[in-house]
């Protein structure tokens, strides 16, 4: 029931992963902010995301004629889980002696939506407002895009197999369909509600619930996005892989429209939003229409990026609250050794979290999923 492994994919990750660091790192070049447009990292994460789902599911229909949900959402939970536990674990360790007693009783809060992935409801409730520099300094902040992930994690199966068993032929239809009007919904309903500048150089909004930052329901078309190009890749597979002219510069158009937006873009535009759909389209154009035998193969699948690949999600959970603590330890404008410096410390640590406890924790030979249940269950029960 494996997946045919797609080297290019771990190189979007890669590029994914090095601009939502870069842009959380607050690095600057030449008094500009290094990859202003690097937030969007996460959106390229939740295209991904949506096409790898979508491919496992029709994967194992295709092979053993059902899907079952259970063995998924285990799946899931083995590849997500230990990783988060050891850095919210680490994090209130670090916390304690760091922060004070107000902030560490708020890190714990954060830490207990974390382990249920519905941290991003914490966050919206709580009224922190994503790209204010008081942000900058909870620790857990980033985890709110794991719960948007857990959440479609959640819906969509159940979703998308009663469109397969009940609407084999319309599946194109309805998934363009959610799309478009997912889109449009919170492009309008935005728009109705951009009301305020809060800080200096940031525009930002009052937006309904339906189309906050941190809600699945402004998320959903771009994690359809990618069960669209899924479900395009596995039904038409000799189609896209023919060898024109257009079909071979579509990915090169689509990496160069991600660069520019992780280059070009702000975050005083309303986001998401149509300006989000340019990644999105970039992203989905390199998984549809990318060939073997291109530079741009060559290129996402060097070793290199996989290897960054491989580690994103290790260094997307450890990256926040390193940059939190350094913050915190920090009276005076980061220096670029010690931005350096933390950067080759999150690296580290990220390497030694993707070999020791992402790795043995997906291998059912290490542990079974009785015993992972039971530990993961007595880990958020002590929490």
């Amino acid at each position: 029931m494996k997946l045919n492994y797609r080297p290019e994919i771990d190189g979007l990750r890669a590029i994914a992963v090095i601009s939502v660091i870069f842009y959380h790192s607050e690095f600057y070049l030449f008094q500009n902010k290094f990859l202003s447009g690097g937030f969007l990292g996460v959106d390229i994460f939740f295209v991904i995301s949506g096409y790898l789902i979508t491919s496992i599911i029709l994967n194992e229909k295709k092979i053993s004629g059902s899907f079952s949900l259970k063995n998924f959402y285990v799946r899931r939970l083995k590849r997500l889980m230990p990783a988060l536990i050891v850095v919210c674990f680490a994090t209130f360790i670090g916390g304690y002696f760091i922060l004070l007693p107000s902030e560490l009783i708020e890190l714990s809060k954060s830490s207990i939506f974390s382990l249920f992935y519905v941290s991003n409801f914490y966050f919206y409730f709580s009224q922190f407002t994503y790209g204010t520099e008081s942000v900058l300094l909870k620790p857990l902040l980033h985890t709110w895009s794991l719960g948007v992930e857990e959440q479609f994690y959640i819906i969509f199966p159940i979703f998308f197999l009663i469109i397969l068993n009940n609407f084999k032929n319309k599946v194109l239809t309805l998934l363009l369909s959610f799309i478009i009007l997912n889109l449009i919904t919170i492009q309008f309903l935005g728009n109705l509600n951009v009301n305020s500048i809060i800080d200096e150089n940031l525009l930002f909004y009052a937006p309904t619930k339906f189309t906050d930052f941190y809600f699945i329901t402004s998320r959903f078309w771009e994690l359809l996005s990618g069960s669209l190009v899924s479900y395009l890749k596995f039904n038409n597979e000799n189609l896209f892989n023919k060898k024109n002219l257009i079909y071979n510069l579509l990915p090169y158009i689509g990496l160069t429209i991600i660069l520019i937006s992780l280059v070009y873009f702000q975050f005083d535009f309303y986001h998401p939003s149509f300006f989000t759909a340019v990644p999105i389209i970039g992203t989905c154009l390199i998984i549809l229409f990318i060939n073997e035998k291109s530079y741009i193969y060559k290129l996402l699948s060097s070793k290199f990026l996989v290897w960054i690949g491989l580690m994103s999600y290790s260094l997307y959970l450890w990256h926040y609250p390193l940059f939190a603590f350094n913050r915190y330890l920090t009276f005076e404008p980061n220096t670029f050794i010690r931005q350096l410096f933390v950067g080759i410390l999150l690296f580290f640590i990220g390497y030694i979290s993707y070999k020791y406890i992402e790795q043995p924790f997906r291998n059912k030979k290490n542990i079974s999923t009785k015993s992972f249940l039971n530990l993961t269950i007595l880990t958020i029960s002590i929490s």
